[in-house]
């Protein structure tokens, strides 16, 4: 019996990443300046995004903004 296939986890280029977060490619190349944009590799002269480190980026995305609006709520009260 043949084992399942797991599910498919693409990987982006910048145009594709960029898309799929919706943000503008000179935003990503400052967050990568500043150290702060996602994980990527080498394919050739091709900077490639791991579908996980997507996953992460966006995670680390959602704590800034999170922790942003627990600290207007703090002030607000």
């Amino acid at each position: 019996m043949k084992e399942p296939i797991p599910p498919f986890e693409p990987s982006y280029s910048v145009d594709e990443f960029c898309i799929a977060e919706r943000i503008g490619k000179v935003r990503l190349y400052e967050e990568w300046k500043d150290g702060v944009g996602p994980r990527y590799y080498w394919n050739g002269n091709r900077r490639i995004i791991p579908h996980s480190a997507r996953l992460e980026y966006q995670q680390r995305k959602m704590a800034v903004a999170e922790s942003a609006i627990a600290e207007r709520d703090g002030r607000a009260a």
